[in-house]
């Protein structure tokens, strides 16, 4: 009887190691599975501003020139109350080129003007499957 116990525990105990084995895969799985896709992030941070401010960690530090110095660029802090809703919808006829560059977990958002003087980065990072809209840096003259 007491070999029959042995193995039956012994037995239960390999069992119970395969299905936990099992759920920590199906874990990974999910987490792959969730993260989030940039282009459908955006589109919704573009639109809805309840979204927006929920992906952005405040206070948030942005770097802009100083004019009053050189035109160096200077970081500066934008708290929650300060903050306007960003829209990087691209519009036609405009006078200023976007274009987004991906690499792993961030995304930078290439603003540049035609002639104009705008000149800016908009830098995304993935935390955890989500994207978050990290800062800003407005070399724009």
């Amino acid at each position: 009887m007491n070999k029959l116990n042995l193995i039956f525990c012994f037995g239960s105990l390999f069992l119970i190691g395969c299905i936990t084995e099992n759920k920590k895969i199906q874990t990974q799985k999910d987490i792959v599975l969730k993260e989030e896709n940039f282009e459908i992030f955006l589109e919704k941070f573009n639109k809805d501003s309840i979204f927006q401010m929920s992906r952005i960690d405040f206070p948030m530090r942005v770097q802009e020139l100083d004019y009053e110095n050189d035109l160096e660029l200077i970081e500066k802090t934008i708290q929650k109350k300060d903050y306007k809703k960003l829209d990087f919808t691209i519009q036609k006829n405009v006078e200023y080129s976007q274009k987004t560059i991906l690499k792993g977990d961030e995304a930078v958002i290439e603003i540049r003007g035609i002639n104009n003087g705008i000149y800016s980065d908009i830098i995304f990072k993935k935390q955890a499957g989500k994207w978050k809209l990290k800062t800003l840096i407005d070399s724009s003259t």
